[in-house]
């Protein structure tokens, strides 16, 4: 992967490096690269301030192991 962590099945050596996002309208942007998958969630408060929540999302194994995955999620 990207940063040295396992690379998600079925993403060939010509998908890695390469980013794509999905939109769910509304309030919901996904993130998908190689080896992680990050699920952006917007909560509107007021037309001036809205709350977003992120989980990043590795294999198991990457958990597992304990790989530093702080590049990625900061």
């Amino acid at each position: 992967g990207s940063e040295g962590l396992d690379v998600i099945p079925g993403v060939g050596e010509d998908q890695d490096r390469r980013y794509y996002a999905i939109t769910i309208k509304p309030t919901v942007f996904v993130n998908l690269v190689p080896d992680h998958v990050i699920i952006h969630r917007m909560f509107p408060l007021a037309a001036d301030r809205t709350i977003v929540e992120c989980d990043w999302l590795y294999l198991p194994s990457v958990v597992e192991s304990g790989k530093d995955v702080t590049a990625s999620v900061e």
